[in-house]
């Protein structure tokens, strides 16, 4: 396969070679031309148009440079010698950074759907000889190389063929479509490609990329597999073999393995022979019931011929056929042939099948296995396999000795298969010879003398099997003939079922590299040497069925660091291991506990085997494990009851098992710590045992079948979390509880306790997480809960709670943000514990649980107004009181806590606006206010503006809530906010003239005067340009796409008109007018009362030009008022507060639809839709030298300064019709000029 591949890599390269040159001198045939058509260009744009196209270009392709999908990544590839992105779905333009690939020389990007114009970088490709594009080079006059002729073409015309629209030939085509005919089931769907025209596309076609042609055909199963069988019935290609194939004139490979496509004669088709370019030919597996025919000969340029059956001896149950030969001549023909596979061919008639074979010196592999050879002693006059290097012989009838075989002349054999034949004697000396061979194989070779094989110096070897052969002979004897080389490979050594007796030496030298040693079924005896513990590589080590005997202690597996699996069954052998601590978690073991256990790991402390699939129950005899002081048995398939436990144990971790019955009566293990049992199936009450444990730190029994109440004599002064959460355990508030001082963790959830919560429960200073959901707690919460200043997490959901929240909330420090680490730092033990948030319940696991800091008191039947002390515990991140009584208004204070991320207030009766504060809450990612009496205008801003649409019913039930995201007006909402100004105006001039009586009756007067005229000011201002948008403005719209339907006169401008954004003085900032369906010549002044404009998108609209023709009409509304508005002002040119940047908006507004991207670049190059000649025209009030300069830096420096220069600041006393006619005259004098459209 692989010289195949490097076969085709060649031929590859030289198809590059030979049309390199044809490239190169068409190249510059195209390069001469276009030189040429610019010299013949206008002289009065030859050097300016040159220089504006590039940087045209260059404008273009850089303001779209974020948006290209050309892949990003290959920017780094600075090595690429060749590109091929053709026949894809890319688009856009292509980035100026293609450039500096500066060692292409292939680049291909046809079929795709690339637009814009070419970047000149492009010409830094001085390697490139050959390139494939298809865009629009009209603005790229300096590229040449964009319709250079094709070095490597998709798919030129086949002979005999016309070429498709797709590039495929039609000849070629046609017979792959006739050989699908043929086909009368595919249930992979594997044909399910072949549909359209460009056959080169279809699954398992290849084509040719020097030439087009069809070269391959790969339709093997590849969903087959030996050990499911079932899968060859269920995807096999069903039908027959098309004749059609002979049209593919230059077929190559082809491959139909494992398919039932054997037709209704099951014959080896004969046409075959006729394909003479096939280099590989593989029908194994498909069953044929036939004779091979010979005229597979004829395919003289064959390497690789595999027509196997040995699938089908396997499927027999369905296909109970073989394939015959009684000549296998034709081969002599093949004299290219490397690869030859006639598995399970029957070759019982063939006579001189070794002297066939022998005449192929080209044969890398045969393989005849189970084809009924029944010799293999032809004498041979002179070995030509001298390229032989993998021989398979196996599974045929060779009633001869193995000495005379021909291929121990063979010297370059590295694979030797020889099993399941009848060979029989001594081993020639000519093994010793074969000093390639990496794999022997002899397996149940009956009658041959293993001990007389010399293989000392087969350094090479790596697998060698003799299992089931008879062999007799000494253990220690046999590993001496085995290879004594410096560096020995032996990985692998099968000596199974055989009778080879004695001890195993303690020299195993030649043996210290095996992975897989079997010497099972034996008769070997004495002890195991201790040095089969330094076998460090061993993975697999079977020692079972024989006669050891002796004791088998750690030393023995002191470098066993890999060993997966050990057998030393049916030996007289005993283990005593003096392991302290073993962990075997997480290694696949599905096994039971042996008897043997407890005794032979009777010194282990720590016992880790977690996280297996370990099966059956524990150990009964586990107490005599007197050492054991950890033991972990977690996320297993352990079942049955908890034995009397060792009496040193210190932590035991059985949770996530299937362990059933009640708890032990008597633990045994008195000084436990750490107990977990969650997650099992234990059953009954908590016993009186449990009391004994005096120094438990972690007690977890949760998620079991727990019934009854928790015993009132459990004392512990280390306890320090206690979980019951998921059992049926009833009862009051435990009151042993009240005594545990140092407790951190208290999980009483899901359960049926019952009662009022216990005053004393502020006595537990020490609680961080604090939980009683789902039970049924009456009475209220006590005042005395806010003692518990570290509280982190106050669960209390779904009981029958009543009352007001407790006062003081702010002495839980603990759910600020300025709390200290949790008592457990960042190391906490594994919890078994959840967390109902954003509407879901979510797991977390170590430390994680306390950082979600929470309060969830909901469905309970709390009443009164939610504390507004609340805003202090700026750490909470889950707040949930849903589901209660609360009324009264929500409080703003709320609005503080910026670690808010979950705000559930659902379903009560609270009132009022919702607080504008909760725009401040930047985490928040879930809010439900839904089923309450909230009133007014929604508020805005902030995370605010995303969730409804997450969220969509978290307002329902709130019949007084109006605006945004809710299609429900306000009717005071058009002037809610100036009167919310006013209002604030008020207050401060109150305020002002108080504090005048203090400090002088001169600063109040000040005051008033400077702050009255600012704010008529701003206010005028925010009147023209809100007048603007309507009359100028919104007339444009078409409504095409109604993203503007909001634009009306009852809505603030700033807050719910859709595209428009304002600064902090609420003036008009950024305009997002793209879609909005404009269409035709748009004039430019219906933008001027917009002197704080920054952003200005007027993308994806229709329009086709931007005129200035309505100054006349500015002129006229002037009304005199200005008699130097087409004049200089002085005032005007030092202005500070100039327009909108003309030369980014032309920029911006050329990506409009219905425009190409050359337009946009001329637009560009004159300076943002100011022409040269308007530039000139715009020195009205400036002198000559200025003229001179702006001139010298190009049209467009010329126009902004002359924007700038012109942009008034302000209006004096003109009323606003005047004052924007003025304004937009001021815009516009730049002179007649620019009363002419620009053509966009």
């Amino acid at each position: 396969m692989a010289a195949a591949r490097g076969g085709l890599r060649r031929r590859r390269e030289d198809c590059v070679q030979m049309k390199l040159a044809d490239a190169i001198a068409a190249m510059e045939l195209q390069l001469q031309q276009q030189i040429q058509l610019l010299a013949s260009a206008d002289d009065n744009r030859s050097s300016k148009a040159t220089a504006s196209g590039q940087q045209a270009a260059a404008a273009a392709a850089s303001s779209s440079a974020p948006k290209v999908q050309f892949p990003s990544f290959l920017q780094r590839s600075k090595s690429l010698y060749m590109l091929d992105l053709a026949s894809n779905n890319f688009y856009r333009g292509l980035p100026m950074w293609i450039g500096e690939l500066s060692k292409l020389q292939i680049l291909r990007l046809s079929h795709n759907n690339f637009s814009a114009s070419i970047p000149t970088t492009i010409t830094n490709l001085g390697f490139l000889v050959y390139s494939q594009t298809v865009l629009d080079p009209a603005t790229a006059a300096a590229v040449v190389l964009a319709s250079a002729p094709p070095l490597l073409p998709r798919r030129p015309a086949a002979a005999g063929g016309n070429v498709t629209a797709a590039g495929c030939s039609t000849l070629e085509r046609d017979a792959l479509l006739a050989f699908k005919k043929g086909i009368t089931a595919d249930p992979a769907g594997v044909l399910a490609s072949w549909n359209h025209d460009d056959c080169c596309r279809w699954r398992g076609v290849r084509c040719s990329d020097c030439t087009g042609h069809v070269v391959g055909l790969n339709l093997r199963n590849k969903h087959a597999n030996q050990q499911e069988l079932i899968d060859y019935e269920e995807f096999a290609l069903v039908g027959e073999i098309s004749h059609s194939l002979l049209n593919l004139h230059h077929l190559e490979h082809l491959d139909l393995s494992l398919n039932a496509i054997q037709g209704p004669s099951a014959r080896v088709p004969k046409f075959l022979g006729s394909l003479k370019n096939l280099r590989y030919l593989n029908l194994s597996g498909i069953p044929f019931n036939d004779t091979v025919p010979p005229q597979l000969g004829n395919l003289t340029n064959l390497h690789y011929l595999d027509l196997s059956s040995e699938w089908i001896d396997t499927l027999a149950r369905w296909f109970p056929t073989q394939m015959t030969s009684v000549d296998l001549s034709w081969l002599t023909r093949l004299r290219s042939l490397k690869y030859l596979n006639m598995h399970s061919t029957n070759l019982s008639m063939v006579q001189d099948w070794t002297h066939v074979v022998n005449n192929i010196p080209s044969l890398k592999v045969i393989r005849l296995a189970n084809c009924e050879l029944t010799y293999a002693n032809q004498h041979l006059s002179h070995i030509n396999l001298t390229n032989l290097e993998e021989l398979d012989l196996s599974q045929n009838h060779f009633d001869h000795s193995i000495a005379s075989c021909w291929f121990w002349n063979a010297k370059g054999l590295e694979y030797l298969n020889l099993r399941f034949t009848e060979l029989y004697g001594r081993f020639p000396n000519a093994l010793g010879h074969l000093k390639s061979l990496q794999v022997l194989d002899f397996k149940r070779i009956i009658n041959i003398d293993i001990m007389t094989a010399n293989m000392t110096n087969l350094c090479k070897l790596r697998i060698l099997n003799i299992e089931s052969s008879q062999v007799h002979g000494n253990i220690a004897e046999f590993i001496e003939r085995l290879p004594q080389c410096s560096s020995t490979r032996l990985n692998e050594l099968y000596l199974s079922n055989n009778n080879l007796t004695g001890i195993l030496p303690n020299h195993l030298y030649p043996l210290t590299s095996l992975v897989i040693l079997d010497m099972s079924l034996n008769e070997l005896s004495g002890h195991v040497p201790s040095e089969m513990g330094m076998l460090s590589n061993l993975t697999y080590l079977d020692l079972s069925g024989n006669n050891l005997d002796g004791v088998i202690t750690d030393e023995h597996f002191a470098s066993l660091k890999s060993l997966k699996t050990l057998d030393l069954s049916g030996n007289s052998l005993t283990i005593l291991v003096n392991i302290t601590n073993l962990d075997m978690s997480f290694a696949g073991i599905t096994d039971m506990f042996p008897d043997w256990f407890s005794t032979t790991f009777a010194n282990l402390n720590r016992l880790d085997v977690s996280n297996n699939g370990i099966n059956g129950s524990l150990p009964a005899n586990m107490k005599g494990m007197a050492s054991l002081s950890r033991l972990y048995l977690n996320s297993n398939n352990i079942t049955g009851q908890i034995p009397v436990l060792p009496e040193g144990l210190n932590i035991m971790d059985l949770s996530r098992n299937s362990l059933s019955g009640p708890l032990p009566s008597n633990f045994g293990a008195f000084y436990l710590s750490d107990l977990r049992l969650f997650s099992n199936r234990i059953t009954g009450q908590i016993p009186q045992s449990i009391c004994e444990l005096q120094n438990i730190d972690i007690l977890d029994l949760a998620d079991n079948l727990l019934v009854g109440e928790f015993p009132r004599c459990f004392q512990s002064d280390y306890i320090s979390m206690l979980f019951l959460s998921n059992n049926m355990l009833s009862g009051k508030f435990p009151p042993c509880l009240q005594s545990m001082k140092v407790l951190y963790i208290l999980d009483l959830s899901s359960n049926n306790f019952y009662g009022s919560l216990p005053k004393w429960i502020g006595e537990l200073s020490k609680l961080e997480i604090l939980r009683a959901s789902h039970n049924n707690f009456s009475g209220s919460i006590p005042t005395t809960i806010t003692n518990i200043t570290g509280l982190v997490h106050l669960d209390f959901s779904r009981n029958s709670i009543s009352g007001v929240l407790p006062f003081h909330l702010s002495n839980l420090t603990g759910m600020t943000s300025r709390s200290s680490p949790t008592t457990f730092g960042h190391y906490v033990p594994i919890l078994n514990m959840s967390v109902d948030t954003k509407a879901h319940e979510l797991y977390y696991q170590e430390s994680v649980i306390f950082e979600v800091v929470t309060i969830d008191l909901s469905s309970n039947f709390l009443t009164g107004e939610i504390p507004k002390e609340i805003g202090f515990l700026d750490g909470v991140k889950n707040l949930n009181l849903s589901w209660n009584q609360f009324n009264g208004r929500i409080p703003s204070s709320i609005g503080l806590m910026r670690s808010l991320e979950s705000l559930d207030l659902s379903k009560n009766n609270l009132s009022g606006e919702i607080p504008s504060s909760l725009s401040n809450l930047t985490y928040l990612s879930y809010l439900d206010v839904s089923y309450n009496h909230l009133t007014g205008r929604i508020p805005s801003g902030g995370q605010l503006d995303t969730l409804y649409s997450q969220n969509p019913s978290m307002y329902n039930g709130n019949s007084g809530l109006c605006g945004l995201p809710l299609h429900k007006d306000c009717s005071d909402g058009g002037n809610a906010s100036v009167g919310k100004r006013s209002e604030r105006d008020k207050e401060f001039l109150y305020f002002g003239l108080g504090s005048g009586f203090v400090v002088g009756l001169w600063v109040v007067f000040c005051t008033i005067l400077f702050k009255r005229i600012a704010y008529f000011r701003l206010f005028d201002k925010l009147y023209d340009e809100r007048r603007a948008l309507l009359r100028s403005i919104k007339p444009l719209f078409t409504g095409e796409f109604g993203r503007h339907d909001s634009w009306n006169e009852a809505t603030d401008c700033c807050t719910y008109w859709s595209g428009v954004v304002c600064g902090g003085d609420r003036r008009v900032v950024s305009l997002f007018l793209d879609q909005a369906g404009i269409a035709g010549a748009v004039d430019v002044g219906v933008f001027a009362p917009f002197t704080e404009l920054q952003e200005l998108d007027l993308s994806w609209n229709k329009i086709t030009a931007f005129v200035a023709a309505a100054c006349s009409r500015a002129a006229e509304a002037n009304d005199g008022s200005d008699p130097e508005v087409a004049g200089s002002d002085p005032e005007v040119a030092g202005s500070d507060h100039p327009g909108p940047d003309l030369s980014v908006m032309a920029a911006t507004t050329a990506r409009g639809g219905g425009r190409d991207d050359d337009d946009a670049a001329t637009m560009t190059a004159r300076g943002g839709g100011f022409g040269p000649e308007a530039a000139g025209s715009a020195g009205s009030g400036r002198d000559d030298g200025t003229e001179q300069r702006l001139r010298r830096r190009g049209p467009a420096a010329a126009t902004t300064t002359m924007t700038a220069a012109t942009w008034l600041r302000g209006t004096g006393g003109l009323n606003p019709e005047q004052a924007a006619a003025w304004r937009y005259a001021a815009w516009c004098r730049g002179g007649p000029g620019l009363a002419r459209p620009l053509q966009i």
